[in-house]
């Protein structure tokens, strides 16, 4: 089995690059948990967001 190569190294990030890369993961995980939200409140008729109830979670 061949080795797992090292991943390369990321550059240093300045001090606000990464309190502004930080702001935009919060921003992102925000608009994905409110959509995910809206779905769950009201679904599309043909859509489900998620396996409810659980007896295949594979199975969407």
């Amino acid at each position: 089995m061949a080795p797992v190569p090292e991943p390369e190294p990321q550059p240093k990030l300045s001090t606000a690059a990464a309190r502004r890369q930080d702001e935009e993961r919060r921003t992102a995980l925000r608009i994905i948990r409110n959509e995910l939200r809206l779905l769950w409140r009201d679904p599309p008729p043909y859509l489900r967001p998620g396996p409810e109830p659980v007896t295949d979670p594979f199975h969407w």
